[in-house]
């Protein structure tokens, strides 16, 4: 698992050992290091959009709102496919071919050739 340390940039964090939290959506956030104008926190795993603030001695910050990256795609395959929209099995076939074209190259690496 990757962790990723975030940085809250602000005012009246409290000085050191004032042991502020991160409220991150629904958690609360330990803060792994902090002074009177930052805070660092690990970044929880998550999806979306979350509300962040920051609880110091019982008072909350405004509010801001982190957004997670979205999903992003890298590639599809086959990059083909029928009008129809049917789910054709492509990759039976390809494998078939595969294996026919493979086994005619075998053979003729050999120099064995069948004739029907």
């Amino acid at each position: 698992m990757i962790l990723f340390f975030y940085i809250v940039n602000g005012n009246n964090f409290g000085p050191d050992g004032s042991h502020p939290q991160v409220q991150f959506g629904t958690s609360l956030l330990p803060v792994a290091a902090s002074n009177n104008q930052i805070l660092r926190f690990i970044l929880p795993q998550g999806f979306g959009t979350k509300d962040v603030s920051v609880i110091v001695g019982g008072q909350t910050s405004s509010t801001t709102q982190f957004v997670y990256d979205g999903p992003r795609i890298a590639s599809i395959q086959p990059g083909f496919g029928p009008t129809s929209g049917r789910n054709d099995d492509f990759s039976g076939k390809c494998i078939w071919i595969w294996v026919w074209v493979w086994m005619f190259c075998v053979i003729n690496f050999f120099e064995i050739y069948f004739i029907y």
